[in-house]
């Protein structure tokens, strides 16, 4: 190896680390040999006159013997394996160069992955001319291919499919639904499920296949034996039937379908097919009965001891009647047109059953049971006490005692627009006059009525011309008689006083009120002429009564 330096120096000191020979003074020293392999460092040092000695600079130098590249032995993979990593040592400064099949493949990397079959080779290159090669065949063995053949479907009941890994002589291991049940070849695979394979040849290669067998649990339920009021009822053989054969005591129906509508009794039989092939049956035996309509003719009045005619006209015919007439007689059974005969008024709800041992249903109407009016005992009458009524000594209450015969319910109407329904009432009258008091006796269809006067009224007592108590003290009251106004004397303090004029039937036609005592002035003249009661009250509740005449 040559070594030199530009730089310009008094002087040069060389050491080439264990080459020959090993030091040198001059600026560019002759070559120099090494023949130990492996890393030298080669020194340089300078002189100047300014300086002296510079420090040491140094750089390495590699020296290798012959080199060598080794890859693995020729071999194989199966398909589907990870690839085979090839790769090499180099010392640093190396080129390293890859090819496959003769072409170039890859510069500068130490690896490769080689999963191609097919050879591969690499060179390892230094300065200088240094190399060495090496190359690696690489076959690919072809996945064993285990086909389990496509999913099945069979019927419960069926011999179990006979499943084969084939490639006699390897290794197997069977999975159901992911758990390991055999290593034979072949398996009977007896329940419904996903079957897989793992298959292994003496190379180390797989194979792997999977088959989902289903077991079709098929069966046909038409329900059991029905009796049934109902013109018709849906056979239906279930969702997974695809196709059906049905037979009516024993005689074949003309449709394949899986739900019929059946319309006459009689036992029923199906054979029924689904879509995996499989075939299950059943039979059902129905009773079915015509539904009924039940109505009935007959009146809506009848006159109470009178017989009434009902006449069913139910559709179709029933064999079984029971009437009800809804006044508490035990009910009529067996007969279409029976008669019946009420013994009291009232309005009835007449009910019919009827059956025709399947088939049930009922009607109902309503018959009025009237009273022959002309023929009823009924009489309204009442009597009065008092009668006439004194407002100022009994408070107008009268006593209505009903003396009516054959009525059961009453209502009384009192003359001033207020009513009762009470059998005996009492009403208290507020004002005199002429009262028109009327009872109304029912019984049902029939009244009677009965009518009476009461007179309400209210005495005016006899006084002279001043207002006194039952005490006795007098307040005085002029001029009496009057044509215009009267005053009245009035105990002296406050009030209130309220004063009230009353005509003789007691109609109040005026009224005052005094806020303090003392003489007060009430005017007359609108009044017409008469006798009037006069009632004053004081403010501690004190009255006293007189009577003024108008002239």
């Amino acid at each position: 190896v040559t070594f030199s330096t530009p730089t310009l120096a008094d002087a040069y000191e060389w050491d080439f680390g264990g080459g020959s020979p090993a030091s040198a003074t001059v600026q560019n020293p002759g070559p120099v040999t090494f023949t130990t392999p492996g890393q030298h460092w080669i020194k340089l040092r300078v002189q100047t006159a300014c300086c002296g000695w510079s420090p040491w600079d140094s750089v390495p130098l590699l020296v290798v013997s012959n080199p060598t590249v080794t890859l693995p032995p020729d071999t194989f993979r199966c398909a589907g394996d990870p690839p085979i990593t090839l790769s090499v040592q180099a010392f640093p400064g190396a080129t390293i160069t890859w090819t496959y099949n003769g072409n170039p493949l890859a510069s500068g990397t130490p690896s490769i992955q080689a999963s191609n079959p097919g050879r591969y080779a690499v060179t390892v290159s230094y300065p200088g001319g240094c190399q060495a090669t090496d190359e690696f065949n690489l076959s690919v063995l072809p996945a064993i291919p285990v086909n389990l053949g496509p999913d099945l479907t069979l019927c419960a009941g069926d011999p179990p499919p006979v499943l084969d890994a084939g490639f006699p002589g390897n290794q197997y291991l069977w999975t159901l639904n992911g758990v390991p049940i055999a290593t034979s070849q072949t398996l009977a695979a007896t329940q419904s499920g996903t079957y897989a394979v793992l298959v292994n040849n003496a190379y180390g290669c797989t194979g792997r296949d999977t088959v989902v067998v289903t077991y079709t649990s098929f069966s046909v339920d038409l329900g059991p034996d029905l009796e049934l009021c109902a013109p018709s009822v849906v056979l239906d053989a279930g969702p997974n039937a695809t196709t059906c054969q049905w037979t009516l005591n024993g005689n074949p129906l003309a449709t394949t379908a899986c739900q019929i509508t059946a319309t006459t009794s009689g036992t029923y039989a199906v054979t029924a097919q689904n879509n995996a092939g499989c075939i299950a049956s059943d039979q059902v035996t129905l009773t079915l009965g015509a539904p009924l309509t039940a109505q009935f003719s007959g009146p809506t009045s009848v006159q109470v001891g009178q017989p009434a005619l009902f006449t069913d006209q139910t559709t179709p015919t029933p064999s079984d009647w029971t009437w009800n007439f809804g006044d508490g007689t035990p009910p009529v059974s067996g007969t279409a047109t029976p008669t019946h005969t009420y013994t009291q008024a009232g309005l009835y709800p007449v009910v019919l059953a009827v059956s025709n041992g399947l088939c049930r249903d009922t009607a109902v109407s309503w018959v009025e049971a009237l009273w022959d009016c002309t023929t009823l005992a009924l009489q309204a009458s009442f009597t009065a006490t008092p009668n006439p009524v004194e407002l100022s000594t009994g408070g107008g209450t009268v006593l209505f005692n009903n003396t009516s015969t054959g009525a059961t319910y009453y209502l009384w109407l009192f003359g001033t627009g207020d009513t009762s329904t009470a059998i005996s009432p009492s009403y208290a009258y507020s004002q005199p006059g002429t009262y028109t008091v009327t009872l109304i006796a029912h019984n049902y269809n029939c009244r009677d009525t009965a009518t009476q006067t009461v007179l309400v009224q209210r005495t005016l007592p006899t006084s002279p011309s001043a207002l006194h108590t039952v005490g006795g003290s007098l307040i005085r009251l002029y001029p009496n008689p009057t044509q215009e106004a009267f005053s009245l004397e009035l105990p002296p303090g406050p009030g209130p006083w309220h004063l009230r004029l009353y005509e003789a039937t007691g109609k109040n036609v005026l009224e005052a009120t005094f806020s303090e005592g003392g003489q007060q002035t009430v005017l007359v003249r609108h009044l017409s002429a008469g006798y009037y009661l006069v009632e004053l009250e004081g403010p501690t509740g004190q009255r006293y009564r007189g009577r003024l005449a108008k002239e």
